[in-house]
């Protein structure tokens, strides 16, 4: 079994991608680097490390995703002035269920895939 498998192996739920989020916006000061990030994800997730560790990497997975695919600004609403940016509720059926993969020594989404998911989760909403 490779990293990715094990990682995968960790479910989550649209709702812990949401709570997640939302506790993410509550902090002062967000965390800018791997170790504040999975600092944070800890305390999220009570200690349990494996789930703190499986979901920060989804999360640094999405962060690149963002900022690199054109297609992410379907799926958000305007920037706001502090550089934020809200999602729509069909991407973080993606964060929470998209499979990671290592991709160039790092966990990463595959893009189509993803957004395979948020399309599903849109027409199932009605969205798309």
């Amino acid at each position: 079994m490779d990293w990715s498998d094990k990682l995968n192996a960790v479910k989550f739920s649209f709702d812990d991608a949401w709570r997640f989020h939302e506790a993410l916006d509550r902090e002062e000061v967000q965390p800018d680097d791997a170790e504040s990030a999975l600092a944070f994800a800890m305390k999220f997730f009570n200690g349990n490390r494996p789930r703190a560790i499986a979901f920060a990497l989804r999360m640094d997975a999405f962060v690149e995703l963002f900022a690199t695919d054109n297609r992410m600004v379907a799926w958000t609403m305007p920037m706001q002035g502090d550089g934020s940016a809200a999602l729509q509720e069909p991407v973080f059926h993606a964060i929470a269920g998209c499979p990671l993969r290592l991709i160039d020594g790092k966990m990463r989404f595959n893009d189509d895939v993803f957004f395979n998911i948020v399309l599903q989760n849109a027409f199932q909403a009605g969205a798309a």
